[in-house]
């Protein structure tokens, strides 16, 4: 009776009913009455897939804007990382003429002038080659220590210093 009900075929069973077309119709309204409780679970079990997938895509989503946001500060790091790079370098390379100026001066003054200068001047003129030669020699040292505790090659070991001569040695750079 529900099977014939909720299929509204009830409607078309002809009177006085006759035996075999109430079971055919009866066997109609069940096979309909099956099938629309098939297709109806299909669609409630779709539809759970579907919030499941819309709740996939938001998680996804909001994943995706989190791994933006942290890219994005990521490039910033980057561009001051550059940016700190770039002015080491020019401070670096400002370091790294003056000493150099110094001793391709005097060498040139030497080479030129050997023959006109005296023991003395000679001398003179060697200790200031010398001199601007030891400098760029540890600002380079220097240079390179730096490198290897920024790799993590060299290990931190820190010592007390003397800072009169350091500060005797940097004041003669500039």
């Amino acid at each position: 009776t529900n099977a014939v009900n909720h299929t509204n075929l009830y409607g078309y069973i002809s009177k006085p009913r006759e035996r075999t077309d109430l079971i055919v119709t009866v066997k109609e309204a069940i096979h309909k009455y099956i099938q629309e409780r098939k297709l109806e679970e299909q669609n409630n079990i779709l539809q759970n897939m579907n919030q499941i997938l819309e709740q996939q895509v938001e998680e996804r989503t909001i994943e995706l804007e989190n791994q933006k946001v942290e890219l994005k500060q990521k490039n910033a790091q980057l561009k001051e990382l550059n940016a700190n790079k770039d002015k080491f370098f020019s401070i670096l390379s400002h370091d790294l003429r003056a000493p150099f100026t110094t001793l391709l001066g005097f060498a040139k003054l030497l080479h030129e002038n050997v023959a006109t200068y005296s023991p003395k001047e000679i001398a003179h003129r060697a200790e200031k080659i010398h001199a601007s030669a030891d400098r760029l020699h540890t600002l380079l040292e220097n240079l390179l220590m730096w490198s290897q505790l920024q790799r993590g090659v060299m290990e931190y070991t820190p010592e007390n210093i003397h800072l009169h001569p350091l500060a005797s040695e940097t004041l003669e750079l500039f």
